[in-house]
């Protein structure tokens, strides 16, 4: 097995998104809000799980792969997938709790045929992951691959910046507001953090870049962990479709 510092932070990040699903369903399993006529509790809360799940995919890959460029770029293929998947529902949601009105599917198939096409990218493009000195992965990331992963992660995280963003407006509770503030700032953040790790203009170094992603993802991490981990305070969140309230 091997302990790298991006395992690690992918670690706390996955624990972080799986406190923030469960605390989700249980919220919206209190009001009712988990039937089938009744998806956001549903897409949300199977939104934060999957994502949670390819945060995982990271760290457990890393533990038991880490040592082999192979399994690291196997590792890396996998978790592109989940991501496409990721992706695909949390633009489902997105239409579905802010824009009720129009069709989600054309955005959500293309967002998955994308991330198919991008995990193709990755496998034939020759990367040879590997851990550097400082025990950060390098994902050794092609160009073209590079940008493709970055429009998939900004993908998965707008959609939370666009639902919690309208929440946060329209809501009349100040816990419900603060939630939502929360999560539109460590998404915000998480955007820019892969950019800045995608990044080939603006450090010089690609170790700085790796440092500072996993420094920022153990945060946002934490931030989760703090926020959900026996946080009662979303207990009390409603479905209120119409006006597209959470």
């Amino acid at each position: 097995m091997t302990i790298t510092t991006t395992g690690i932070a992918f670690l706390i990040s996955s624990a972080g998104l799986a406190f923030c699903s469960i605390r989700f369903f249980e919220a919206f399993k209190n009001v009712g809000a988990v039937r089938p006529s009744r998806k956001m509790g549903i897409l949300l809360s199977s939104f934060f799980a999957i994502l949670s799940l390819q945060h995982g995919v990271i760290f457990l890959g890393s533990l038991f792969l880490g040592n082999s460029s192979g399994g690291l770029l196997l590792v890396n293929v996998v978790d592109v997938l989940v991501l496409a998947v990721a992706s695909s529902l949390g633009v489902y949601a997105m239409f579905y709790i802010v824009f009720p009105k129009v069709s989600p599917w054309p955005s959500v198939i293309s967002t998955f045929l994308f991330g198919l096409f991008v995990a193709m990218l990755i496998y034939f493009s020759g990367s040879e992951p590997y851990i550097n000195l400082a025990g950060n992965i390098d994902w050794d990331f092609s160009r073209e691959s590079a940008y493709g992963f970055l429009y998939l992660l900004w993908v998965s995280m707008l959609a939370p910046v666009v639902i919690f963003g309208k929440n946060y407006l329209i809501s009349a509770s100040r816990k419900a507001k603060l939630v939502s503030f929360i999560l539109v700032l460590v998404h915000f953040i998480g955007m820019i953090n892969v950019f800045l790790l995608m990044s080939k203009y603006i450090f010089s170094s690609k170790t700085t870049e790796i440092f500072l992603f996993d420094r920022l993802l153990l945060l946002i991490g934490v931030i989760f962990v703090l926020t959900f981990f026996g946080a009662p305070s979303i207990h009390k969140l409603k479905e209120r479709h119409t006006g597209g309230q959470i």
